[in-house]
C-alpha cells in the first residue's frame, strides 16, 4: 500500500509539472534594449589592408549559440530573435532543423554535449566515444584537422574568438593553433597596429575585471568586441564566434535571462549582418556569409524528475535536436541553393561553410553540405 501510494504521488507530481509548468511561457518581462558594445576603433583607416582578393571572395561569420534550443529558433511564441526572424521571413537565411517543414537534424555524437558538437562541427566527421564531455578527461584535444587548420593551411587567414575557454580543444588539431584563436584569458594576439593593439587589451583587461558567474570563461559582450574588433583588424575568410551566456543562465534555470540572452545576441548579429552589408556596398569588402547555430538543445523543462530545461544529455531527448540558419548576401545568392534533407546532422556545416568559400572539404568526412551551387 505504501509503495502504491508513492508510485501514484510521483505520477501526480510529473503531471502536474508536464501540464502546469510551461517550457515556453515561463513570467518573463521584457528587458531593457542591452547597451550595443562597439570596439573603439571602428573608422575606415581599419580597413586600409584590405587587398583586392578581399574585396572579391567570400568570407564566412559562423556565430555559435551555446546550449540554445530548437524551440527558441523556430516557433517561440517569446520570439527571442525579433530582427533575424525579420530578415528570415524577408527570405534572406535559409533555415535548417525546422519541425515545422517535418525537417530533423541531430548534433553528431552521442552525448549532446558542447566539446562533442564543436569537434564534429570543426572536423566534419562524427564523434563515437573519443569525446563524451568536456573536461580533459572525458574530451581530449581535436585528433581531426578542422576547418580552420585548412584554411590556415592555404594560406587564409582565420579568426576564432570563444567565450569559453574549451573551445582550444575543439578549433584545432595542432596543441597551438596555425592561426589566431582567442579564448578567456588567451594570450593577446600580434595585430597590425597600435590603434588595434591598444583597444583590443583595453577590451581584454575589461573582461577579467567583469568576471561572469561561469569558469573558465569571459563574458559575451567582451568576445563579441573582440570579435569584432579582430573582423576589422585582421580581414578573415573564416571567423568563428562562440558566446555562453544563453547555456549558462539555462544550467541556471533562469528561463529569463536565458530569453534576454537571446534578446542581445539578436541585437549583436542584426548589427554585424548591417555593418557587412554596408562596407560591401561601399566597396570597402567582400561578401561576407553568415552561419548562425549551436552545439546542442537542452531539455523541455516539462518535468522534475528528467527532461529538464536546466540540462542537457541522454537524458533529455530534445537536446539532440539540432538548427542551423545562412544567411547569403544578396550578391552571392543567385550563386547557391539551399538543400536540405529530411534529416541532417551538425557534421553537415563543415563542408557547407567550405562551399560558401569556394574550397574544396577533405575526403572522408561524413558531414554533407546543406547547399548547392546552381
Amino acid at each position: 500500500m505504501k509503495k502504491r501510494t508513492l508510485l501514484f504521488g510521483f505520477l501526480a507530481i510529473e503531471l502536474t509539472a508536464f501540464f502546469f509548468i510551461p517550457g515556453d511561457v515561463t513570467a518573463y518581462r521584457v528587458p531593457e534594449p542591452p547597451r550595443f558594445f562597439e570596439p573603439a576603433n571602428e573608422r575606415d583607416e581599419i580597413l586600409r589592408a584590405v587587398t583586392d582578393r578581399d574585396l572579391r571572395a567570400p568570407h564566412v561569420i559562423w556565430i555559435l549559440l551555446d546550449g540554445v534550443r530548437r524551440k527558441e529558433a523556430y516557433g517561440s511564441r517569446l520570439n527571442p530573435f525579433p530582427r533575424l526572424q525579420k530578415r528570415i521571413d524577408a527570405k534572406e537565411f535559409w533555415t535548417f532543423g525546422d519541425p515545422r517543414r517535418n525537417e530533423e537534424m541531430r548534433v553528431s555524437n552521442d552525448y549532446a554535449k558542447s566539446l562533442p558538437g564543436y569537434q564534429a562541427m570543426f572536423s566534419g566527421r562524427v564523434g563515437h566515444g573519443q569525446c563524451s564531455g568536456n573536461s580533459v578527461a572525458d574530451c581530449p584535444h581535436q585528433t581531426d584537422p578542422t576547418i580552420h587548420d585548412a584554411l590556415a593551411k592555404s594560406g587564409n587567414s582565420v579568426v576564432s574568438v570563444a567565450a569559453w575557454n574549451g573551445l582550444d580543444r575543439a578549433v584545432s588539431a595542432e596543441s597551438s593553433a596555425p592561426f589566431l584563436h582567442y579564448s578567456a584569458f588567451g594570450q593577446a594576439p600580434a595585430l597590425p597596429s597600435k590603434v588595434d593593439a591598444d583597444a583590443f587589451e583595453k577590451l581584454a583587461a575589461e573582461s577579467r575585471a567583469d568576471l561572469p558567474p561561469w569558469k573558465d570563461c569571459m563574458r559575451d559582450v567582451y568576445a563579441y568586441g573582440i570579435a569584432r574588433l579582430l573582423w576589422y583588424s585582421r580581414h578573415p575568410r573564416l571567423e568563428t564566434i562562440h558566446w555562453v551566456d544563453a547555456d549558462e543562465w539555462g544550467h541556471l534555470d533562469d528561463f529569463s535571462r536565458y530569453i534576454e540572452t537571446l534578446e542581445t545576441y539578436d541585437l549583436w548579429i542584426d548589427g554585424l549582418i548591417a555593418a557587412a552589408d554596408e562596407l560591401e556596398r561601399a566597396g570597402k569588402w567582400g561578401p561576407t556569409v553568415f552561419v548562425v547555430t549551436t552545439d546542442h538543445g537542452r531539455g523541455e523543462g516539462r518535468s522534475v524528475i528528467w527532461d529538464k530545461f536546466e540540462e542537457h544529455g541522454i537524458w533529455q531527448p530534445s537536446s539532440y535536436y539540432h538548427w542551423a540558419w545562412i544567411r547569403v548576401p544578396e550578391s552571392l545568392r543567385a550563386r547557391y541553393q539551399p538543400a536540405p534533407r529530411p534529416r541532417m546532422q551538425q557534421a553537415d556545416l563543415r563542408p557547407t561553410v567550405e562551399r560558401l568559400l569556394n574550397e574544396a572539404s577533405p575526403a572522408g568526412i561524413e558531414g554533407r553540405s546543406l547547399i548547392e551551387r546552381q
